[in-house]
């Protein structure tokens, strides 16, 4: 499915698909307390409609693209509230905590054949919708912290502000009036330019070409890392790290074979990845890390393994046309359930945590830098 299946030509909803593909937001319990709307349905349609009000008269080159991304973040942003919805006997009322973050998931798992860049924008947009929220009650630290990761986020600030605002403004309840809203969103811009003026907005400075790069591949098995990694290095003097060749060198299997070993051999494999990745980087190398890489904590685990010498990271996020692709590339090494199983708990980048982002769609045969 693709985010033009949702609208009309003139981007007005199809809400009868749209009612097809998420019917549990018509009967989800919502919060009294912030939503007298009514249903999630009810809410995201008004959320919806403070969105096309607040872009209409934008004008910009990509508006077309543009729009689309915002409308459909307006329409699927609490697509993850049926999945996470409780009822909190302490509060006395019902609860979604990250709903966020199970909304991107089922987006991305709904919306898979969509052009990559633009799939990843508004799983962004679901996926830290909540933040501008509650940003402000936190304590300084906190609050700058994550302003400062929206800041260098996939999708500007500006953007996310706009639904946060819509997403207020399509909130029916006793604090929300016109003007706590226009309060509350200033009180945000406010803090942003505070961090602007202090010069902390960027988090990667003084990068020239001299710089050494350390490329992190990312995607689930069978979805192409190797290859790419590969055709990265090219005829340089790149080096490449990779898991299954320190297995290899350890004689746990022979070389371009995939093996797993024993728990005691993974953490000699960890050990030596590690003193590999440090020795190239406090050196000045640029290398490639040629790993599955899903999770966060282990993205930033080779940050941290590098942090002190003068080094960016990369991420190259590769994508197979399809699952069942990755289960075929693989077949015979790693049982189809498994790759789901890693899919579903992959955790996409943010793009605060690299210097650059690149993006490998093999369904569209194109590559994107963000």
């Amino acid at each position: 499915m693709k985010l033009n299946d949702l609208f009309n030509e003139d981007l007005t909803v199809k809400w009868d698909v749209f009612n097809k593909v998420f019917p549990e937001m018509a009967t989800c319990h919502h919060s009294l307390r912030w939503h007298m709307e009514g249903s999630i349905t009810n809410h995201s349609s008004l959320v919806y409609d403070e969105m096309r009000k607040r872009i209409k008269d934008v004008q910009r080159e990509d508006y077309d693209e543009w729009s689309l991304i915002m409308l459909s973040a307006a329409l699927l942003h609490d697509i993850g509230k049926p999945s996470t919805t409780y009822f909190d006997d302490e509060q006395g009322d019902w609860c979604c905590k990250s709903h966020g973050k199970a909304g991107e998931k089922l987006f991305r798992k709904v919306f898979f054949e969509e052009r990559l860049d633009l799939r990843e924008k508004v799983a962004y947009l679901i996926r830290y919708h909540m933040l501008l929220h509650h940003t402000l009650q936190k304590g300084k630290v906190t609050k700058e912290k994550e302003l400062i990761q929206l800041m260098n986020g996939l999708m500007p600030i500006d953007d996310m502000l706009i639904l946060h605002e819509c997403d207020c403004r399509g909130s029916i309840n006793e604090e929300n009036n016109d003007d706590n809203i226009k309060k509350h969103i200033a009180d945000i811009q406010d803090e942003v330019d505070k961090i602007k003026l202090k010069g902390k907005d960027n988090l990667w400075k003084n990068v020239t070409d001299k710089t050494a790069k350390m490329y992190v591949m990312v995607g689930i098995p069978g979805s192409g890392k190797s290859t790419y990694a590969e055709a990265l290095k090219g005829s340089s003097s790149i080096r490449i790290v990779s898991r299954d060749t320190i297995r290899a060198e350890m004689g746990m299997c022979g070389y371009g074979e995939k093996c797993i070993g024993t728990p005691s051999q993974e953490d000699e494999v960890t050990k030596l990845m590690k003193e590999k990745i440090q020795y190239y980087a406090s050196n000045g190398f640029s290398f490639i890390i040629d790993n599955t890489s899903l999770k966060r904590k282990y993205r930033k685990e080779y940050f941290d393994y590098v942090k002190k010498y003068d080094i960016v990271p990369i991420y190259v996020y590769v994508e197979a046309p399809s699952l069942e692709e990755n289960f075929k590339r693989r077949d015979g090494e790693i049982d189809s359930s498994t790759i789901q199983r890693m899919w579903d708990g992959f955790e996409f980048p943010h793009r605060s945590e690299c210097y650059e982002m690149w993006i490998i769609d093999q369904r569209a045969g194109k590559a994107y830098r963000l």
